[in-house]
């Protein structure tokens, strides 16, 4: 039988490696799955962000755009409760 006393520095050696290899791989997927949950809520909120700015934006235009209608509407109704176009006020060629 081989004594004991001769191993035991080995192998006390070989947990202590492996004990701390096994808390630094613990350690390094925690904070893998922390840094992707971060990641994760960060893609959230930059998208939202993106999307209201993106609704704004189109919400805008739209209103310029009704506005802009409306106020052709009204010089073209203008115009013809005073009897005739003033094609120089609307932009289109005289005839």
């Amino acid at each position: 039988m081989v004594p004991l006393k001769r191993y035991f520095l080995p192998l006390l050696l070989f947990c202590l490696v492996l004990i701390f290899s096994i808390i630094i791989i613990f350690m390094g997927s925690r904070s893998l799955a922390t840094s992707k949950s971060h990641a994760t809520e960060l893609a959230a909120i930059h998208t939202r962000n993106l999307a209201q700015a993106a609704e704004q934006t189109i919400n805008s235009l739209f209103k310029r755009f009704d506005h802009c209608l409306v106020t052709v509407k009204n010089e073209l109704e203008t115009d013809l409760a005073s009897g005739g176009l003033n094609f120089r006020r609307t932009g289109e060629p005289a005839q």
